[in-house]
């Protein structure tokens, strides 16, 4: 594929999602080489995966479980290893839930903070 994004390595947190997928196929027809990033929802990960590629793009996916703070690093080293140096980042993958706010506990709120912050933050300081 070739556009605007040909050859240069992407990398798409949470590209198993509605956003993630539709983000990577944009990034893909632009030409883009993509890690797809994903923490629970491997099967749709890899259908994806296999989309780019039956359409002539390049596609792996990564899993990576955002909640610890050494996976960011895990997951561009491991995206940088099997594709080259990442291009582009799109911290896409956040975590929320809808409860009533005296029932959110501290380990919900720090896990929330993790994903949703300090992820991100560790994304782009190993890229």
């Amino acid at each position: 594929m070739d556009g605007p994004f040909s050859g240069r390595v992407a990398l798409i947190t949470g590209a198993s999602g509605g956003i993630g997928q539709a983000l990577a196929r944009r990034l893909a027809a632009s030409g883009a080489v993509l890690a797809l990033g994903y923490g629970a929802h491997g099967r749709a990960a890899e259908a994806l995966a296999a989309e780019i590629t039956a359409a002539g793009g390049t596609a792996i996916t990564v899993r990576a479980d955002l909640r610890r703070a050494e996976a960011p690093g895990q997951l561009v080293r491991a995206a940088a290893e099997a594709l080259g140096p990442v291009d582009v980042l799109v911290s896409n993958a956040g975590l929320s839930r809808v409860q009533l706010l005296e029932d959110i506990t501290a380990a919900q709120f720090d896990e929330m903070l993790a994903v949703n912050l300090r992820a991100p933050l560790l994304l782009a300081q190993a890229g």
